[in-house]
């Protein structure tokens, strides 16, 4: 996001000078301030009440059954695919529900422990959609599946308002020392691992506004399936990043696991309600 906020900027200057107009004078907090606003939570909120809003507990256990299961193993290879989905009215919910159906069907799993990409430009009072800057933060979720999209969305969009109002960021209170005693309990339970090796999992980032206006799904959608070597300690699963066009969705998915591109796009079709493209996976 940040690249789209320089450029929004360096268009509205140029626009102005242009137009002969007084340049914009929107606010630009300073980056900061977010870090020091970042240090200063959780606020309001015990660790318990954190672990038990975001069902910490369930999302360890979760996550554990999913390293235990037997048709699940890693590979010295990662997988690079794509998945694309036509839909009218492409959005958040949507691809939400696309994901996680889809790997339902495809794992036979009822829940699962997602780690949820949040923009993270938003606490309290504080806005940030006009600093340049890093400001992701990635959210524990344990999306319980048997939920219809509007009861799915809401539950995710309950959580980050919690994270919004209590100056909640997952990354900072799992890696910073200023944290290691009095949050041990929740960076346990989130289970990254000590060289972070089980932190990709389930990692799910939906570019809302990576589309420009009038592009169409089709224009960027290839069927490839690229194999390269997966050295790191970290093993990728189903890491997802959603784009949204005018007329559908891409789903671009890593996964260092063993697994069969073509179930795992039928499912996804599945989940869509385009049962008629499996044959053409």
């Amino acid at each position: 996001m940040t690249s789209e906020v320089a450029e929004r900027q360096l268009i509205a200057y140029y626009r102005s000078l242009l137009q002969n107009q007084p340049l914009p004078k929107d606010e630009v907090k300073p980056y900061v301030e977010y870090v020091k606003q970042i240090q200063s939570g959780p606020k309001g909120i015990t660790e318990q009440e954190l672990i038990s809003a975001f069902n910490l507990e369930a999302f360890q256990k979760s996550k554990q059954n999913v390293f235990q299961a037997p048709n699940l193993r890693t590979s010295t290879e990662a997988y690079l695919f794509n998945v694309s989905i036509p839909a009218e009215n492409p959005s958040l919910e949507f691809a939400l529900s696309v994901y996680t159906k889809g790997l339902q069907t495809y794992l036979g799993m009822d829940k699962l422990p997602l780690l949820f990409l949040y923009d993270g430009r938003r606490y309290d009072e504080a806005a940030y959609y006009n600093t340049a800057g890093e400001f992701i933060d990635f959210v524990p979720m344990l999306m319980e599946l048997k939920q219809n999209p509007d009861e799915m969305m809401q539950s995710v969009r309950s959580r980050l308002d919690l994270l919004k109002h209590h100056t909640i960021n997952f990354m900072h209170l799992l890696t910073s020392p200023d944290y290691k005693d009095k949050w041990e309990r929740a960076r346990t339970l989130v289970q990254f691992g000590k060289q972070y090796e089980q932190l990709d999992l389930f990692m799910f980032n939906y570019l809302g506004n990576s589309a420009k206006a009038g592009s169409k799904h089709s224009n960027y959608y290839d069927d490839i399936v690229i194999k390269q070597p997966n050295p790191l300690p970290i093993y990728s699963l189903f890491n997802c990043i959603t784009s949204s066009y005018t007329d559908g969705l891409i789903f671009s998915i890593r996964c260092s696991y063993e697994i069969e591109v073509k179930e795992v796009r039928a499912a996804f079709y599945q989940a869509a309600g385009m049962a008629f493209r499996i044959g053409e996976v």
